[in-house]
């Protein structure tokens, strides 16, 4: 009976969208924007409805009352990605239209992807990484300036039911840059719409809707740890059964595959070999870690050990669907990506062929991460500060009240700051801060005004960044964030970031054309951008 219901439905959804889709291509050379989206929504309750009185699915939502109902606030919506019923669901029940970013692959499928070409979607190549997030960003900011919402499967694929997935920070990173809220939903649509399954089942679907998170001052990384909290903790909730039996070893064919994986993991061994001195090359983390070892060498997240080179490297050790075994060494350490039934013994082999280049590229990251180590600031009476591409000292004027200003003394380059002996290093260091930022408006708004005629762009506002890895940001509304330390750099270089983030309101990306309009202003920005990227500043 179920084969019989999901034939049936599907072939109501060919019947339906051939139709549609040309009556989309039709219409879309008269009409775009938010009528045309609103019109293949129409289609896609079609296809819910038709879920519910052929397959008998019905749908509760939970958490609607979470939804931000502000015209002008942007939101990301991060979702637990399970089938194909969740992309075709989630349209028809948010208030605002939304944006999906998918692989541009879908736009080949006939009639259906035809149409969504015509749509405001974000597709993307996902082989060329820097490219696809520089255009996630660029159109989000538009699309979002437009009250469009964003939506994305932070996970990045269909999950079986029961699993978790890599949660990767793209959203949250689009959220940070573009002050949107983040908002997560958990869904068990697996329970009757398997992943790649053909077969649907009648059943009870849940859509939960989580409270907004506010994406100012936070990192993308941290950012994404609260919604994967959230996301599966709810998830346990809505489908406990699943992820009990994920714990079990004979629950089906995916717990059974598991089992068989593992098992070829603990009895695997090298084959004979007529060298007897060679140690092991692995080894498990039992040991506990050399205090002369490098940082670099202990992945945070390691799960196994290897000698490579004379040297003990604690790597992440991750299984997935590839050909191939693939070798990362990032900020973290060495990251190792096998397939699903390669044996550890063709891994600690392919370890000891790349063993040279793995100990060179840790010590590279060693050398780059001590020299990148910020500096301290020792905060007391007379200590120096880099500002405006000089040093300048901060003393305690004993003789003002604490009410009083502080008082630059451009001559003598010298922050007289009105606390008295007493005063903390947490007082010190707020009272300049707060000065310095005073500072950073007067000086940003002067140089926005200044290259905003030269660039022919208008800004319509300045914000002050406290943001701990980006200098600055620029929205398509002509709002520009700079961060306020940029004091701390010559002039000159203060300028590149103006010009950089003005030159954001022309071109979005980071494209030829964008680089062309920052040159045109600034023609020796690379040397200036070099030494951004490098100078060392002491932490605040």
């Amino acid at each position: 009976m179920n084969f019989l219901r999901s034939l049936l439905h599907a072939l109501w959804m060919l019947v339906t969208v051939v139709p549609w889709g040309l009556l989309m291509l039709l219409v879309s050379t008269r009409v775009r924007g938010v009528r045309l989206y609103w019109m293949a929504v129409r289609w896609l309750r079609w296809a819910v409805d038709g879920a519910r009185i052929i397959l008998g699915i019905r749908v509760q939502v939970l958490g609607a009352e979470h939804l931000p109902t502000g015209e002008g606030q942007g939101v990301v919506l991060l979702v637990k990605h399970q089938s194909t019923l969740e992309t075709f669901l989630l349209p028809t029940l948010m208030p605002r239209p939304l944006a999906y970013v998918f692989k541009k692959e879908l736009l080949y499928i006939p009639f259906f992807g035809w149409a969504m070409g015509r749509l405001d979607m974000i597709h993307i190549d996902r082989a060329l990484r820097a490219k696809a997030f520089a255009k996630v960003v660029s159109q989000g900011q538009e699309l979002l300036a437009r009250g469009i919402w964003v939506i994305m499967f932070p996970e990045g694929t269909r999950i079986p039911r029961g699993e978790q997935g890599v949660y990767k920070v793209g959203g949250t990173k689009l959220a940070v840059q573009t002050g949107a809220a983040v908002v997560p939903v958990a869904v068990n649509t697996a329970t009757v719409w398997p992943r790649k399954a053909f077969i649907k089942r009648p059943g009870l679907v849940t859509v939960s809707i989580g409270k907004p998170i506010s994406s100012q001052g936070r990192r993308a990384d941290e950012l994404m740890a609260e919604v994967e909290a959230w996301i599966e903790a709810e998830m346990r909730r809505l489908d406990p059964q699943a992820y009990t039996a994920a714990l079990g070893t004979s629950v089906g064919d995916r717990a059974l595959h598991r089992l068989l994986r593992y098992t070829l993991d603990l009895f695997s061994t090298a084959p004979p070999t007529p060298s007897t001195s060679l140690s092991p090359p692995t080894s498990t983390l039992a040991d506990p870690v050399d205090a002369n070892t490098p940082p670099a060498f202990c992945h945070p997240e390691a799960t196994r050990q290897a000698l490579c080179e004379g040297m003990p490297v604690r790597y992440a050790f991750v299984r997935a669907r590839r050909r191939t075994i693939g070798f990362q060494v990032g900020p973290q350490g060495l990251s190792v990506r096998a397939p699903l039934r390669t044996p550890l013994y063709v891994v600690d082999a392919a370890l000891q062929e790349k063993a040279a280049w793995i100990v060179r590229k840790l010590h590279d990251v060693g050398r780059r991460q001590q020299a990148q180590a910020p500096l301290a600031i020792t905060w007391s009476d007379g200590v120096e500060l880099p500002y405006l591409g000089r040093t300048i000292m901060l003393r305690l004027d004993r003789r003002q009240s604490l009410s009083a200003a502080p008082v630059w003394d451009a001559a003598g380059d010298t922050l007289w700051l009105p606390l008295g002996a007493d005063a903390t290093p947490a007082q010190l260091q707020r009272a300049t801060q707060r000065w310095m930022q005073e500072q950073a408006l007067v000086l940003f708004a002067q140089r926005l005004a200044h290259f905003a005629p030269q660039l022919g762009v208008r800004w319509s506002s300045l914000l002050l960044s406290n943001a701990r890895t980006r200098w600055g940001s620029a929205k398509a509304d002509g709002t520009v964030r700079l961060h306020w330390r940029l004091l701390q750099f010559r002039p000159e270089v203060i300028d590149y970031v103006v010009v950089h983030e003005l030159s954001h309101l022309r071109v979005m990306d980071h494209s030829p054309d964008f680089w062309n309009t920052v040159q045109s202003v600034l023609p020796d920005y690379t040397a200036l951008r070099r030494e951004l990227k490098q100078e060392r500043l002491p932490a605040w």
